[in-house]
């Protein structure tokens, strides 16, 4: 948990789920810019070290959901508006924990496992991923919530994967002129990262 100033609730906070990989945090530099930029934004960090999409638990089991979820709910009580982000893997998270916020952005998430990138992934958990990133949604919606997915055009396995919540109520699909599945890369070097993160911030000020 990293606060915009020690001892101060900000006016957002920003949870974000790190992608596949060494936990490096692709979406520190992003919050700074919108903290330079004037935006009162706490961050959560998170990371899987299992690399399992966020399913699994620190114990070894597939209780991932569940805990990572107790541990977004004791870091956002008490903020009133919550911005979920992700990318890949980590965008995966912020759909299955879409309901824990107010706005969810995710790029080229993973919702249905069986059929790319969980081979390593017990039967249960990986159907269960698919019902419960559509039952967040759901509920993020009923709440008057809204979520993004970034995918990249050219990508056919990313526009298979967005296709299956692309009719969720309340959700937007944005399609890119690109083939990369880290479409938040290829955004920063387009210069569009940022904005697009300060534009995320400023709808929920707004409200």
């Amino acid at each position: 948990f990293e606060p915009m100033a020690a001892g101060v609730r900000g006016d957002v906070l920003l949870v974000a789920f790190a992608a596949q990989g060494p936990g490096m945090q692709q979406w520190a530099a992003p919050c700074a810019a919108a903290r330079a930029a004037g935006v009162a934004v706490d961050a959560l960090y998170l990371a899987d070290p299992s690399n399992s999409y966020y399913l699994q638990d620190p114990a070894g089991g597939w209780g991932g959901v569940r805990y990572f979820e107790r541990l977004i709910r004791a870091h956002t009580a008490g903020y009133a508006r919550v911005l979920l982000v992700g990318s890949s893997m980590g965008g995966t998270a912020a759909l299955l924990h879409a309901h824990l916020g107010h706005r969810a952005v995710s790029f080229g998430p993973r919702v249905d496992l069986r059929l790319t990138h969980g081979a390593h992934v017990p039967a249960e958990p990986r159907r269960a991923c698919t019902a419960r990133v559509r039952h967040a949604l759901a509920v993020m919606h009923a709440r008057g919530g809204r979520a993004a997915v970034h995918v990249g055009a050219g990508n056919a396995v990313d526009m298979m994967q967005a296709r299956l919540v692309a009719h969720a109520p309340g959700l937007d699909l944005h399609e890119h002129d690109t083939f990369h599945h880290n479409v938040p890369m290829f955004l920063e070097r387009e210069g569009l990262l940022v904005p697009l993160l300060k534009r995320e911030l400023l709808a929920l000020l707004q409200g």
